[in-house]
């Protein structure tokens, strides 16, 4: 599943770029920090610009994958939420929880939120994101048939893929994401049609059907996302293309790219795969190091949601397997999707064959 492990996050990304944090600001979120920074130091109560900087350190995370920026949001959304609980803080800490794959922690404050506003589409986006995350499909799809949005609201096919993905139905998936992304185009929501068509392609890669997925990703890439996290999304398919039909090179030149604009310990996983694979063995090994710099450092911070590449990445190179297991092990305590149950079967896999029989 090369794609679907970052879908999570991705999910979240198109929820805000699709309104979820409708604002009057700038999208930039380094504008945002320095703005709502400032307005602080004269205004240290002020609970919605708490919880408004807590947002933006949000997006900074989304858009750096520097770990330092999720606990800024947490300290900013808890400071918020004692100050004044409010709704905006509460939604802002359930996206917070499911980025960081606390999706427990999601469910919890997404009910104190839906206590406020119990039909807000950003509300049941991110239940339905945590149940996934927890494995709970048979929630997510009570979750969907209670839904009754606006009949054109794409947000509610972009969901239905999001579970038809989950149960490995990739064709209704496909099917679902391509009629999230036409409403989205209809209703001028591009970051949300881009990542709506992105991961129609996901479904036709990880199905195994790579040329059919070229038609989404060309219909994607005549858009231009205002979001940059959804423009790296829609970057990591078409590496994913061109791994799929055999352009190593041209894979891992994107994910080079990628990563000389942020320190994502899953993209520097798949570009090791992609150098290993091309027997560039220096430049594997200098890889790996950076994959594993990059999980250990959110370890380190007391997250968890680097615990499945880590492990991954060393079942890739068949190197501290003992670790691989125990790593995979936890991230099932905190996720229980598919994507997490397939991660530990494959480092068991790879350490059963290492034992003598």
């Amino acid at each position: 599943m090369r794609w679907i492990s970052s879908l999570v996050s991705i999910f979240s990304i198109a929820l805000a770029c699709a309104g979820a944090f409708a604002s009057e600001d700038p999208p930039d979120p380094d504008f945002r920090i320095r703005f709502y920074e400032r307005k602080l130091e004269d205004h240290p109560d002020l609970f919605a610009g708490h919880a408004a900087l807590g947002t933006a350190y949000l997006d900074k995370a989304r858009q750096s994958h520097d770990v330092v920026w999720i606990g800024k949001a947490r300290t900013a959304l808890e400071r918020s939420l004692k100050l004044q609980p409010n709704l905006n803080a509460l939604v802002a800490m359930a996206a917070l929880c499911s980025f960081s794959h606390r999706f427990e922690c999601a469910l919890e404050y997404a009910a104190r939120a839906a206590s406020a506003r119990a039909d807000d589409t950003r509300i049941r986006s991110i239940r339905m994101e945590a149940y996934l995350g927890l494995g709970r499909t048979d929630a997510a799809k009570a979750l969907l048939e209670s839904s009754s949005p606006a009949d054109d609201d794409p947000l509610l096919y972009a969901a239905r893929g999001r579970w038809l993905a989950e149960l490995g139905r990739y064709d209704e998936a496909r099917r679902a994401f391509a009629d999230a992304a036409e409403r989205g185009r209809n209703l001028g929501a591009t970051d949300l049609a881009i990542w709506s068509d992105t991961n129609a392609a996901g479904m036709l890669l990880d199905s195994g059907r790579a040329e059919p997925a070229l038609a989404h990703l060309e219909a994607a890439s005549e858009l231009e996302a205002s979001s940059p996290p959804v423009a790296t999304a829609l970057r990591i398919h078409w590496a994913e293309y061109q791994h799929a039909r055999g352009e190593r090179e041209q894979a891992l030149s994107i994910y080079e790219e990628i990563l000389d604009e942020a320190e994502d310990p899953e993209i520097a996983r798949r570009a090791f795969v992609l150098a290993q694979e091309l027997g560039r063995d220096e430049q594997a090994q200098s890889l790996f190091e950076r994959a594993e710099r990059a999980a250990e450092s959110v370890l380190a911070a007391s997250e968890i949601y680097s615990l499945e590449t880590h492990a991954r990445l060393y079942a890739d190179a068949r190197v501290k397997l003992e670790r691989a297991e125990q790593l995979a092990e936890r991230n099932l305590e905190w996720k229980r999707d598919r994507a997490a149950r397939e991660t530990l079967e494959y480092v068991r896999d790879r350490l059963a064959a290492t034992r003598p029989q």
